[in-house]
């Protein structure tokens, strides 16, 4: 992306901020901040959000991207079908905690 495309997306966003929020406590800066961490659609969105729930805080925006940023990247629900049929019944020992209790008791030498 260009600078050009960067300052049109900061000023769409900007206008849009101002226009539904003018005597919000959100602070343009912070918001613009976001848009240029995160990207406008993630921002937008849960700026959206953030008003159905009446919340106007920059920070609490933010908290709602990383939710939604986690959510996107959590495994699917669907079962794991590998292409090597074998890796689906592949056995594996069981670990033994007892092998590291080592290195939490203290030595009688000293």
């Amino acid at each position: 992306m260009n600078a050009t495309d960067r300052v049109l997306q900061r000023c769409a966003v900007a206008a849009i901020h101002v226009r539904q929020n003018a005597k919000s406590p959100w602070t343009t800066p912070l918001i613009l901040q976001l848009v240029d961490l995160y990207g406008r659609g993630d921002v937008l969105k849960a700026m959206r959000e953030a008003l159905h729930y009446h919340t106007v805080d920059a920070a609490y925006v933010e908290s709602l991207v990383v939710q939604a940023r986690r959510k996107a990247s959590l495994p699917s629900p669907t079962t794991v079908q590998p292409k090597r049929k074998e890796l689906i019944q592949l056995e594996l020992e069981i670990p033994d905690p007892g092998r590291y209790d080592r290195f939490t008791q203290e030595d009688d030498d000293e």
